[in-house]
């Protein structure tokens, strides 16, 4: 009985062990002309529906960012940082657990103008 529920908890411990999940990763840029890397963004990706789970990162120098253990489902992939808009895409779906997905991002910088008129 004791070999038997040793074994049992084996197999249970692998079957664990070798769930996969999917990976999305991508870079996020300046979505000017000049296209350049954006470092210290805040990047979310949220399960949609009720109770979604949020996975947080926020971008290297180079502006890349990546999720790991992405399982299975629609998810809303958000990019903020001070000084830009912020971008949502929100059509991701993992429907492959072992594969790796790649979404570029774009913030656009706010321009700060200056007003000029004559006030009477």
């Amino acid at each position: 009985m004791l070999r038997k529920m040793s074994m049992l908890l084996s197999i249970v411990a692998l079957s664990i062990l070798s769930v996969e999940a999917a990976t999305v990763s991508g870079v996020v840029k300046e979505g000017d002309s000049t296209g350049a890397a954006v470092d210290s963004a805040i990047v979310t990706l949220t399960a949609t529906g009720t109770g979604g789970v949020t996975l947080r990162d926020t971008t290297d120098a180079t502006g890349a960012y990546s999720f790991s253990s992405v399982s299975i489902g629609t998810r809303q992939i958000r990019a903020a940082k001070t000084g830009y808009n912020t971008m949502a895409q929100s059509t991701i779906n993992i429907a492959d657990s072992t594969a790796t997905y790649t979404r570029d991002l774009y913030l656009v910088p706010i321009v700060y103008g200056s007003i000029t008129g004559t006030v009477t």
